[in-house]
């Protein structure tokens, strides 16, 4: 079995840590645009990264955003977005392990993920709606 660590980025790592994304989403001609769009998104989030060695290989990030409920309040909930794993260290329970890591520590009891790819709602566990 492979060993990996999960932990929390420090600023500069999530600075950094959007080259892991873009790799994951097969982002390859635009991944300097990719990254100046992912930067301003780092710095009030929680930020989590999966390490072989010192080798990042995936990460997730966790953003409190409010959500409209019937009656028309707003309720904080922990929107789960970035969450990629390099194809090369999937099916590891790494993504498990990402959100293990990242729920308890979101801060509000509910999350949401958007979700990039319809087929993997699915082989996570996740509800996905119907077309």
């Amino acid at each position: 079995m492979d060993t990996y660590t999960v932990r929390e980025l420090t600023q500069a790592e999530a600075v950094t840590a959007s080259g892991v994304l873009a790799r994951a989403f097969l982002i390859d001609s635009a991944a300097d645009e990719f990254a100046a769009k992912e930067a301003p998104l780092v710095e009030h989030s929680l930020n989590l990264g999966a390490f072989a060695g010192d080798l990042q290989v995936g990460g997730a990030q966790v953003q409190v955003r409010d959500l409209c409920v019937p009656g028309g309040a707003q309720v904080p909930f922990a929107g789960l977005t970035s969450v990629a794993v390099a194809s090369d260290h999937r099916r590891r329970g790494l993504l498990t392990r990402l959100m293990r890591a990242a729920l308890p520590r979101s801060g509000p009891p509910v999350s949401a993920l958007w979700a990039s790819d319809r087929r993997s709602t699915g082989a996570s566990g996740l509800a996905s709606r119907p077309s």
